[in-house]
This record gives structure tokens, sequence and C-alpha cells, in this order.
């Protein structure tokens, strides 16, 4: 007999799993000694490869979305206030466990209605 899990207990693995899964692999972003502070597109792209692509950039710096100045036509990043924007979420596509767990109770409550 198949036994059909509560939102609650998907959650708890969910959770578990996604603990697990961090402690083992922990992320860490350390900005080194002789790193500069602050770079031009070229550089913060050669750091911070996670950050996109130029033409990635360009846009999201058009766009106001990735933290940066300008002076002429030239792009400068701080590469503190870059860590910062990664980390907070803003820099890249990847969900927090609350934003999984939110999505995952959305589909499960959506699933039962229509089963």
């Amino acid at each position: 007999m198949i036994e059909l899990m509560t939102v609650e207990q998907t959650k708890e693995i969910i959770r578990e799993e996604l603990k697990r899964y961090f402690d083992e692999n922990p992320v860490i972003v350390q900005q080194t000694p002789h790193e500069p502070k602050i770079v031009d597109l070229d550089r913060l792209i050669e750091l911070r490869p996670i950050v996109g692509a130029k033409s990635t950039i360009y846009k999201k710096a058009s766009a106001g979305t990735i933290p940066h100045s300008k002076q002429g036509k030239r792009l400068f990043f701080r590469l503190s206030e870059i860590d910062e924007w990664l980390l907070s979420g803003r820099g890249n596509k990847a969900k927090s466990v609350k934003q999984i767990e939110e999505e995952m109770t959305n589909f499960l409550e959506k699933k039962m209605r229509n089963a």
C-alpha cells in the first residue's frame, strides 16, 4: 500500500537533505588579502565568474540590478559589494530553502486540489 506524505513531512525531508548537503559542501566566498577592492569588468569576470558573461553584466548594470559605478563608458565594481549582492541572492537564480519550501507547498496543495 502506498502511503502519501503530508506537506510537512515532505518539507522536513527536504530540510534535512539540504542541511546535509550544505554541511558536506560549504559555500565560502572570501576576499583574499591580495585582491583589489575595486575592479573593472574584465577583472570582475576573472575573479567572480559566477556573476556572468560580459553581456549579462552590461544588461544588469543597465537595469541597475548589479552594484557598480561608471566612469565615462567604463564600469567598475567594488568586490565587497558584489560578494554581498551574490550572497543576498540578488545575483543569482539560486533559490533559498524558504523559497523552495513555499514553491513545494504551493505545488503540493495544487496537486491535492486537482486529485
